[in-house]
């Protein structure tokens, strides 16, 4: 039985941790994020 809780509650855990993921690469797209590096390189070139 603690073992099918434990497997319940990491389950659990990774399906939060994965909607988490999808809800804030919808919020910010990385193409966004993508100039900002671009940025950071040519500054770090320099």
């Amino acid at each position: 039985m603690d073992l099918i809780m434990t497997t319940a509650i990491a389950f659990g855990a990774t399906a939060v941790m994965v909607a988490y993921a999808l809800i804030s690469k919808s919020q910010h797209p990385t193409e966004q994020r993508l100039p900002i590096r671009i940025r950071v390189e040519d500054r770090r070139k320099r």
